[in-house]
């Protein structure tokens, strides 16, 4: 029977607030043993981004600007089409990679958006059931395994978890969901009782997906709930949290009792409550030019935008004319980010192929121009503050791809829907509700850490992103390598 020294499980966009709610309801009564026995904190996410960044930036150790995946979707070099950035596109090797070069038995399950990791001492299972998938279908390390998986499992139904979820399809959708939970812990134990080892890494999607889709039937609050379909199918993002737990439970049992375990969400989740839909329109506003019709190139993310990338990228040959004349002579455009916040690009000469922004003097003040306008965004009926931060990406995430995704990051206040907005430099816009996933990603990453022998460990409180790498290795006495040396 195997076993592991370190345990390491996450749950992929599950909320800390949530969390502490279902823990004193005694609802997940695996996480609160682990964190009464050993210690808990925050994990400080990165400011503006989400799940895509967020989730190579652990697996790399680096923050974007050097690991160069902001986004699933980012301008192609020289033009102002969108690309596919895959897994691999990505240069810096995970960091369990480098844990198995160090002679250390590693195993990892379905942790999303990062360069596969190849070592004799490593078995990985990639886009198998994540939330959001790569191009190019399951892949392992050795490669046979995922031809394995693939052959099991061929019969399942497909999931799609980017489409909208219709009220009368949010009951088969839990269930599809948990089903999905139930087949990840049943590889994981399998896994775990096939051999020993000293790192097991393993990724629940299912709390991402459940956000998503289902935020409005957890939280009275928002506009979407529904008291009768909540009373009659209950809280699906509870029911799922609780079916993690109830894993987690068996992954530490499958462990043994001397194994150091780590439970971790890199975001929270919450209300989809952003402007981004607006983000268009007032850049033609601040462009003078507010009568154009939309760019199908530009504007907001909708929930499809990963199908629709893969679309536009296949016929996006056909559109590059069309595009630079589009584009020719606008300042500011609008890029797709399946965030609460927005993703603006300047048009600057020299990268762009019809840019009109010059770098350096000119570009620092038109970014402090935007970034004014936005931060002046007010809600025309309450005079509440819409937008909380702008990022200058090239500041924030400085590196050789600091200019590969957006150059300003538009954070939205998420404590209200945004149906309207209006500035000085605007005027008013408003708009109706958009159709949208209910839930959406929020800053609240957590962790716990408890070891087997209850000796008292500790992590960086609040430890970023970037740390966690280290950390894990370190718990294995493993340093790992400069990330320029790797």
């Amino acid at each position: 029977m195997g076993e592991a020294k370190l345990l390491v499980v996450a749950w992929d966009g599950a909320d800390r607030i949530t969390v502490d709610t279902l823990i004193e309801r005694g609802v997940l009564p695996n996480l609160a043993k682990l964190r009464a026995r050993g210690g808990s904190g925050t994990l400080a996410s990165l400011p503006g981004l989400a799940d895509d960044a967020s989730w190579s930036s652990i697996a790399t150790t680096v923050e974007p600007g050097i690991h160069g995946r902001f986004h699933h979707l980012q301008p192609a070099p020289d033009s102002y089409r969108s690309m596919s950035v895959g897994r691999d596109r990505m240069t810096t090797p995970p960091f369990w990679e480098l844990v198995a070069r160090a002679g250390r038995r590693v195993a990892v399950l379905d942790i999303p958006k990062s360069l596969m990791g190849h070592d004799r001492n490593l078995r990985e299972l990639a886009n198998w059931m994540p939330h959001g998938e790569d191009p190019g279908g399951v892949v392992s390390s050795p490669f046979h395994l995922a031809r394995r998986v693939a052959q099991r499992h061929a019969g399942e139904a497909p999931f799609d978890c980017h489409r909208l979820i219709e009220p009368g399809d949010v009951a088969s959708f839990t269930s599809s969901v948990l089903k999905r939970l139930r087949l990840r812990a049943e590889i994981a134990l399998e896994w775990l009782t096939e051999e020993s080892w000293d790192l097991f890494l393993v990724a629940f999607a299912e709390s991402h997906c459940i956000g998503h889709h289902c935020w409005h039937l957890h939280d009275a609050d928002h506009p979407a709930h529904d008291p009768t379909l909540h009373d009659t199918i209950g809280d699906p993002v509870a029911e799922v949290y609780r079916a993690q737990d109830e894993a987690l439970g068996e992954l530490t049992d499958a462990a043994g009792p001397d194994a150091t375990v780590v439970v971790f969400s890199p975001l929270g989740m919450g209300p989809n409550y952003s402007g981004d839909r607006f983000v268009d329109e007032i850049l033609r506003r601040l462009d003078g030019r507010p009568d154009e019709a939309i760019c199908p190139a530009a504007g907001s993310a909708e929930p499809t935008s990963r199908l629709w990338g893969w679309a536009a990228a296949f016929l996006s040959p056909f559109r590059n004319a069309f595009d630079d004349r589009a584009f020719k002579d606008r300042r500011y455009f609008h890029l797709q980010h399946d965030a609460t916040s927005s993703a603006v690009r300047l048009n600057v000469a020299g990268r762009e192929p019809a840019g009109v922004i010059q770098p350096g003097a000119d570009y620092d003040s038109h970014c402090e121009t935007l970034s004014e306008e936005f931060l002046a965004i007010r809600d025309p009926a309450c005079d509440r503050r819409l937008v909380e931060e702008v990022v200058k990406v090239v500041d924030r995430y400085p590196g050789p791809f600091a200019d590969r995704f957006a150059d300003l990051l538009v954070v939205w206040s998420n404590r209200a829907p945004i149906t309207a907005l209006a500035s000085p430099g605007i005027g008013t816009i408003k708009a109706g509700p958009s159709p949208e996933r209910t839930g959406n990603h929020r800053d609240g990453g957590w962790f716990v850490l408890a070891s087997g022998d209850h000796s008292a460990l500790t992590m960086p409180h609040p430890c970023s992103l970037v740390d966690l790498g280290p950390v894990i290795a370190g718990l294995l006495a493993v340093s790992l390598p400069e990330p320029e040396s790797r």
